[in-house]
């Protein structure tokens, strides 16, 4: 039988009114249950409890209180003396321990014997060309020292090991630009214009020019040629991008050392806007950077004398124009507050075992504790992707323990590629998870550089040679291969309108011969004495020839 309508039982209907008053209520529950918890914890008291004003301690609980801050105070200073000790001896182990170390490391992979003919060929280069140290040439490595696979490559004795030296560092006019290399490079610069003035040609670049293009090959092979016996020097700085060479061409060297022509040797990731550029923000918070724009011929002696100076001239000006008077006045104090906390800030790091040494303890702490974080962030954002993978860079391997940089800022590296043993050291990282390949976009900030240093060149009449460097197929997977093309397209398009722009592909030459190379995106030894003989070759590279010396002290001293 059928229920009459009246008869029917409904469920009351939720307003928006009673849902907002029950989350409301809801919500009181919650903020009160939350409360109570943190009474019961004994770290938070009710407000009604705490006092409106301080109490005035008695004197005697005054000294007391004084007395408890000094031994708490000087607790602080022990702890961060022993941090600072402990740091240190991280850092820099001493010999025992760190030929302990030494002993229980992996040892590297063995690598194929080089050919015949090239193992012959680099034995006759003029390494260490443009040496004057006395040391370098009582240890017999000046030009026309011979190796081979078995020995030490030359400048690996002990007069190489001695090219960057505290004392090197201290007679450099540059400031630090917080990149330990760039410092190096600078100090040894300095010291190649003190000897032998500009070079004449100068590679430029990330570690794929610091590995990649020999001076001595490209100095035989260009002598062979008939250009002479040229000056050329390897500027290459790990990290290097177009923004960095811009800054290092147009605003670090002046006029009077710029080379007479620049063979900047890169690849695609040095153009790439959409990652950040840590190696050129790192220069831009730098002393040096600050200093740039009132570089003058000889460093400020007196801070006070200069502050005096800077305050008088901003006085004269404020006859004319006030607001610019108040902008130089506030100009000079910031400058002189900041002259002043570096230079107590350099008086407090004698005393430290890590302040001369920040830099490494920067990327002590990034490998040691934001790479396993950063791995650990992707992992959980890739959970289906091999951990291995999830790396954050492709050129930052650790290089050999006797690796060095000889006196023509080049970088050997006897290791030869092998991939099949390669990675049971290191992961193989995709170029989907590579940062230097990270939202790649070539127009940005990187393209705005190139446009300015070829600006910059051509108004000097200062030829610029870009060189792709070689890559294994090992490296250039699918992702990296259409950066790679789209980098290709750039390159060319942008040649094309700038006449004086230079531009020569060798990126995939030798995709599979893994004897050249150290690393899947690096160049060894082998490899760089293949592209410098390839590059002297070039008819369409304008290689200058060696100027006799009058005429050319004549040609450095014109304006």
């Amino acid at each position: 039988m059928l229920a009459h309508p009246e008869e029917e039982t409904h469920a009351p209907d939720l307003t928006l009114g009673a849902v907002g008053q029950w989350l409301k209520a809801l919500g009181q529950q919650s903020v009160m249950g939350t409360r109570q918890v943190l009474l019961k914890s004994q770290f938070f008291v009710p407000n009604q409890g705490l006092p409106r004003e301080l109490p005035v301690l008695p004197e005697r609980d005054r000294q007391d209180a004084l007395k408890i801050g000094l031994v708490w105070g000087v607790i602080g200073l022990l702890l961060a003396l022993q941090g600072d000790w402990f740091l240190g001896q991280w850092l820099n182990p001493p010999p025992a321990v760190a030929e302990a170390e030494a002993d229980t490391e992996i040892a590297p992979f063995p690598s194929e014997q080089p050919d015949d003919a090239l193992t012959a060929a680099l034995s006759d280069l003029d390494w260490g060309n443009g040496q004057s140290l006395d040391d370098a040439e009582a240890s017999g490595q000046l030009a026309g020292d011979t190796f081979t696979d078995e020995a030490e490559w030359p400048l690996q004795g002990e007069a190489s090991r001695e090219v960057i030296t505290p004392a090197l560092l201290e007679t450099s006019p540059y400031p630090s630009f917080r990149s330990q290399q760039m410092d190096h490079k600078l100090a040894l610069y300095h010291q190649r214009l003190q000897l032998s003035g500009p070079p004449d040609v100068l590679i430029i670049g990330s570690s794929r020019a610091l590995r990649g293009v020999d001076p001595a090959a490209l100095r035989q092979e260009l002598a062979t040629l008939g250009y002479g016996d040229l000056d050329i020097f390897n500027f290459g700085v790990n990290g290097s991008t177009a923004q960095v060479v811009d800054l290092t061409l147009r605003r670090i060297l002046t006029e009077d050392q710029l080379p007479r022509l620049v063979i900047w040797a890169d690849g695609a990731r040095a153009f790439n806007s959409g990652r950040g550029d840590i190696t050129y923000n790192g220069i831009m918070a730098s002393e040096g950077y600050r200093q740039l724009g009132r570089r003058t011929q000889s460093p400020p002696e007196n801070t006070a004398s200069d502050t005096t100076d800077a305050i008088s001239d901003a006085s004269a000006i404020a006859d004319d124009n006030l607001d610019d008077a108040s902008e130089a006045l506030g100009a000079a104090l910031r400058n002189s507050y900041q002259t002043l906390d570096q230079q107590l800030s350099d008086r407090l790091g004698i005393w430290s075992a890590v302040y001369s040494d920040r830099e490494g303890l920067k990327t002590k702490v990034q490998e040691v504790l934001l790479q396993p974080f950063s791995n650990a962030l992707l992992f959980w954002k890739y959970p289906l992707v091999d951990p291995d993978d999830l790396q954050l860079n492709t050129s930052d391997r650790p290089l050999p323990d006797n690796s060095r940089i000889d006196f023509d800022g080049f970088l050997a590296m006897d290791v030869r590629f092998n991939p099949a043993t390669y990675y049971q050291l290191y992961a193989r990282v995709a170029g989907d998870y590579d940062s230097d390949y990270r939202d790649f976009e070539l127009r940005g900030q990187q393209a705005v550089a190139l446009q300015q240093l070829v600006q910059f060149t051509q108004e000097r009449n200062l030829p610029l040679i870009f060189v792709n460097t070689p890559l294994t197929d090992e490296y250039l997977d699918s992702y990296r291969m259409a950066a790679e093309t789209d980098f290709l397209k750039f390159m060319v398009e942008f040649s094309a309108t700038a006449p004086d722009f230079i531009f020569r592909d060798l990126g995939q030459i030798w995709p599979q011969r893994y004897d050249y190379f150290s690393d899947p995106s690096h160049l060894n030894r082998y490899g760089a004495y293949q592209v410098s003989s390839r590059i002297a070759q070039d008819p369409m590279i304008p290689w200058p020839h060696k100027l006799p010396e009058p005429e050319r002290e004549l040609t450095e001293l014109a304006p």
